[in-house]
């Protein structure tokens, strides 16, 4: 990412609300979005849309948000990945931090906490 580029983010959620929600204020933000919706979707944004960081639902329609997680980070070891779940407990936050994921929120995550993190990754 060059110094002038917006940094790039992939939201990666099932609930339509929560993602537009996400790219509006990210977007106001500053940052550059792609969103999707399931695993397949996500696999296709990652390829085109390159992203810096990413916002990883934990459960998707077609599958595991970890196990996407862990197809990033073998593609991209640099990638900040953030897990999101309204379904998170303890272990499974521990075991995404395990995999590399840089953080774990729980839904509805506070706006301020994701730029936050965004910023700190």
């Amino acid at each position: 990412m060059s110094a002038t580029s917006r940094p790039r983010v992939l939201v990666v959620d099932d609930e339509n609300l929560i993602r537009v929600w996400l790219e509006a204020h990210l977007a106001e933000a500053g940052y550059d979005i792609a969103l999707a919706a399931d695993r397949q979707a996500a696999r296709q944004a990652f390829t085109s849309h390159a992203p810096d960081a990413v916002l990883l639902d934990l459960r998707l329609p077609d599958g595991s948000g970890m196990d996407l997680l862990r197809e990033f980070l073998d593609a991209d070891p640099d990638l900040i990945a953030v897990m999101l779940s309204a379904h998170g407990d303890i272990t499974t936050a521990v075991e995404a931090v395990k995999l590399g994921a840089y953080h774990f929120l729980e839904k509805p995550p506070k706006l301020e906490d994701i730029v936050v993190t965004l910023q700190k990754g």
